[in-house]
């Protein structure tokens, strides 16, 4: 009888308490510079292409590479053609710490839309990272990333 009257006091405490405040995330912006692009001129669903950029801080500074590796899944005959793309992004920092995400994103350049990613993983300070990022095309060369993470 104590038993079960000192586990319904545990489980009405429980009930009755506030959830332990979650830590804020941490937030990264960056802005990724395009130094390499394999996307064909006509691609079709299932063409494979390659991204390679360096990524710069908000002020500036360089803050490591980021690699992109990208599936075409549809395009439209629009002018010009939209290109709706899965992808997976690894941002590799200075230290050689790395954050990968994905996303399905609509490659129209200069378009000021905001396309999600999920955070999948990570390695080195980044190791147990979640979260999530949003992936803005800047202009023709230049896209502004922010992931919003836990680790």
């Amino acid at each position: 009888m104590r038993r079960i009257a000192a586990l319904a006091a545990l489980l009405a405490a429980v009930a009755v308490s506030p959830a332990a405040t979650a830590t804020p995330g941490t937030t990264l912006n960056f802005t990724a510079t395009r130094k390499l692009i394999t996307l064909p001129q006509f691609p079709v669903p299932g063409t494979g292409y390659a991204v390679q950029s360096e990524l710069a801080n908000t002020d500036g500074s360089a803050a490591g590479k980021l690699t992109i590796n990208c599936t075409v899944v549809a395009l439209t005959v629009d002018l010009p053609p939209l290109i709706e793309a899965q992808c997976l992004h690894i941002f590799r920092f200075q230290d050689n710490a790395e954050i990968h995400t994905t996303a399905r994103v609509t490659r129209k350049l200069a378009s000021q839309e905001t396309h999600r990613a999920a955070i999948v993983g990570g390695t080195g300070r980044f190791r147990g990272i979640e979260g999530e990022g949003t992936i803005v095309f800047d202009t023709e060369t230049t896209v502004k990333y922010s992931l919003d993470y836990d680790v």
